[in-house]
């Protein structure tokens, strides 16, 4: 599956670019040596494309997007989503 996304979106990058990006630096490498494997794993799959980020937990877009005080704001965005 991996491939076939990159096909459609070249920027998504591998497991092993990710983490060699990572160990480029040693600021990213001590700060991604300091979370557990879960949030390793969490990292890697949004930044491969695995997973999307989960924005819609985010209470500052929970607050934005309220659709009973500003409906037109989430209708904007789901068409610019689902075009």
């Amino acid at each position: 599956m991996q491939k076939g996304l990159k096909k459609y979106f070249p920027l998504i990058r591998t497991r092993k670019e990710v983490l060699d990006e990572i160990n480029r630096s040693p600021v990213c490498s001590w700060q991604f040596a300091q979370w557990n494997d879960e949030q390793k794993k969490e990292f890697l799959d949004v930044c491969t494309g695995v997973r999307g980020v989960k924005m819609t937990y985010d209470s500052f877009f929970k607050e934005i997007m309220n659709p009973d005080v500003h409906p037109e704001r989430l209708e904007e965005l789901l068409s610019l989503l689902l075009g």
